[in-house]
């Protein structure tokens, strides 16, 4: 997947809401599960076939995300909720197609929603806006005997008390700090048993610049002693690897993880 540069916005004064509500109330959703079949079958067992169903979890992260200037949807939330709200009535018609064509699906774990922050997206918004759709699209998942993944990259301090109420299974891209304010720890134990948390490793650390080799090491260790139990988790590093990355701390990451197998727990 790839997040493309977003040169204009589609809503630029209040009325384009009533405007792009009446186009998207037109749209139809086909479902293509010979594509998503193609993909799996190319992953093999090579890795984790995951689905994409919406980098925005539901109609009013997607309007803040990619239809309107992020100012210009705050002030609007506040002067012309009922317009705002008609935009987001007329997305989730779209929204529930979507989730129908990926319950066809033969994926066994579906990614909806992406990249929360509680400056960005905060607290009331999240609960009123954000946690009612992962919750949904988790059991209608589930009901098909299929696991939702999120993407939880983003400084989650404020929110982790409500994602750890999300019914979502895995939690994508954990970045703890030194990048974020929130301890790995801090995940583990909100999340206990109930989500695996895939990330853990800051992508920071892996540039020479940042810090120096005793220090990567040392963190690292730790970063592993704060892992246990070793269940729910699979460590790896969070959002994406850099281009100029040390890739001697690639592999010491590898090898300390290595060097825990058959150990007690």
């Amino acid at each position: 997947m790839s997040i493309p540069d977003i040169l204009e916005y589609p809503i630029k004064r209040v009325d384009d809401y009533r405007i792009l509500a009446e186009i998207l109330s037109r749209v139809e959703v086909l479902p293509t599960p010979d594509g998503y079949r193609a993909y799996h079958d190319q992953i093999g067992d090579d890795g984790l076939a995951v689905a994409f169903l919406s980098a925005a979890a539901g109609p009013m992260q997607h309007i803040l995300r990619d239809l309107r200037q992020y100012e210009g949807f705050w002030f609007d939330q506040w002067d012309y909720p009922d317009q705002v709200q008609v935009l987001s009535e007329s997305l989730g018609r779209i929204y529930e197609q979507m989730i129908g064509c990926v319950l066809e699906s033969c994926a066994e774990v579906v990614l909806f929603g992406a990249n929360y922050d509680d400056a960005l997206t905060p607290p009331p918004f999240f609960a009123r806006y954000i946690l009612p759709w992962l919750n949904q699209v988790g059991d209608r998942l589930h009901g098909a005997g299929k696991y939702l993944l999120t993407h939880t990259d983003g400084e989650n301090k404020r929110l982790l008390p409500m994602l750890g109420q999300c019914r979502f299974d895995v939690a994508d891209s954990i970045c703890p700090a030194p990048m974020t304010a929130l301890m790995l720890a801090e995940y583990r134990r909100e999340f206990g048993s109930k989500c695996t948390i895939w990330g853990g490793v800051p992508s920071v650390l892996l540039l020479k610049h940042s810090c120096g080799d005793d220090e990567f090491r040392a963190f690292v260790q730790n970063l592993i002693r704060e892992c246990k139990p070793y269940d729910h988790l699979i460590l790896s590093i969070a959002d994406t690897t850099p281009p100029d990355a040390d890739f001697a701390r690639i592999q010491y990451v590898c090898e300390a993880c290595s060097a825990t197998r058959g150990k007690s727990v």
